[in-house]
């Protein structure tokens, strides 16, 4: 049996690529593509034929725009989009910053209180 976290099974990490490469809208041929390997490439991994190597799972990560740990953190559905967000963050004064702030807890304070 085995006892490591779910984060450290291959069937999770490919559980996982699957559904951050849907999210692209990209067949597995055209991301196969775009990161530069053979057109079956993500669907031999998505299907447990082969494993990513470690360049190509860095690859795969920085063409969604993502960081390492996004990719391992299941509570991160869409992290391109948090990703695209903190950057518009970035740009904004403090003021500004805080007035998003005050948005997302306004709309948070609604939904939970459905």
């Amino acid at each position: 049996m085995d006892n490591r976290p779910a984060q450290m099974t291959m069937e999770w990490t490919r559980d996982r690529m699957r559904q951050l490469i849907s999210a692209t809208g990209k067949s597995d041929r055209a991301f196969s593509i775009e990161i530069g390997q053979s057109p079956s490439y993500i669907y031999k991994i998505l299907k447990g034929i082969s494993n990513p190597k470690w360049d190509d799972f860095f690859y795969v990560v920085w063409i969604l725009r993502m960081q390492v740990s996004d990719f391992f953190d299941e509570g991160l559905e869409d992290p391109p989009l948090i990703n695209s967000i903190l950057e518009e963050l970035r740009g904004m004064d403090h003021d500004e910053q805080q007035d998003i702030l005050n948005i997302c807890q306004k709309i948070n304070k609604k939904r939970d209180a459905r």
